[in-house]
């Protein structure tokens, strides 16, 4: 009988309404929204990420500029080469009142690929809160912020390895919103899992794992910002992808978030 109610209603709904806004109220989001030349917004799209490690050559802190584009018309002052921004004002201070600028570089030679990179020694510490200010032209100036989370903990004696899963318990962290676990035997990546961090209690996960058996794995904590990029961005379901864009930054688009890591020996 339920079934045949539902029916009954959709048959109506389609009556008076139009597929699409139908399919709007049942889905309960936008299917498509209206497209229009006057809904382009001129802006820069980021994404920055700050991170508290670094190799000899290079800082893993990064900021990645581009403009965005109208979707609709013809502009042909855009193209996949221009929307790259390569000469941006990109700064990033905390709240000690430290300036970082942040400037185009080749940070790796073998691809050939370039991103905004410190040029002098940024070390960002857990706890420590993080502003960007980016300005191009004569587009808007973006801003945002974020504060580094603490290191992943793993609670003593908590982790067990199997034969085919790892388990183990994370120290509960008000300053982490996801974690991320890479398990790892020698250069090779054999397993992988995502969970939402309970902030105030103990974290329990499990990690299915392939051969060989790892010998170490890597734990990503992530702040508020980048969890919410992560778990909100659009995926490729065809009703879905016509939600508005995520993002945490004012005057632009994109995400400024940050993150904090662990490496932990199983050996």
């Amino acid at each position: 009988m339920k079934w045949i109610s539902f029916i009954k209603v959709t048959i109506i709904a389609f009556s008076f309404f139009s597929c699409k806004e139908t399919l709007d109220v049942y889905l309960g989001v936008p299917l498509q929204p209206d497209i229009t030349e006057n809904n382009y917004e001129p802006g820069l799209n980021i994404i920055g990420i700050l991170r508290p490690d670094f190799t000899d050559t290079i800082n893993r802190s990064f900021v990645h500029a581009q403009e965005v584009a109208p979707a609709i018309n013809n502009y042909p002052e855009f193209t996949p080469d221009s929307m790259i921004i390569k000469t941006a004002d990109i700064a990033i201070s905390n709240t000690s009142g430290n300036v970082y600028e942040f400037e185009y570089t080749q940070y790796d030679n073998l691809f050939d690929e370039f991103q905004y990179r410190p040029t002098s020694d940024f070390r960002p510490h857990a706890g420590e809160s993080y502003f960007i200010s980016c300005s191009y032209s004569d587009l808007p100036v973006l801003t945002s912020s974020t504060i580094i989370p603490n290191e992943p903990k793993v609670i003593e004696g908590s982790i067990f390895l199997e034969n085919d899963k790892i388990r183990l318990e994370l120290e509960a962290d008000t300053s982490i919103f996801l974690f991320e676990i890479y398990s790892f035997a020698q250069d090779k990546n054999t397993g992988f899992t995502r969970v939402v961090s309970n902030r105030f209690t103990a974290t329990p996960l499990e990690i299915i794992i392939s051969e060989p058996q790892p010998d170490r794995i890597v734990i990503y904590g992530y702040d508020y910002n980048l969890t919410s990029y992560v778990l909100n961005s659009n995926t490729s379901l065809n009703f879905n992808k016509y939600r508005q864009p995520f993002g945490n930054v004012e005057n632009g688009y994109g995400v400024f978030g940050s993150l904090n890591y662990i490496l932990y020996s199983l050996e």
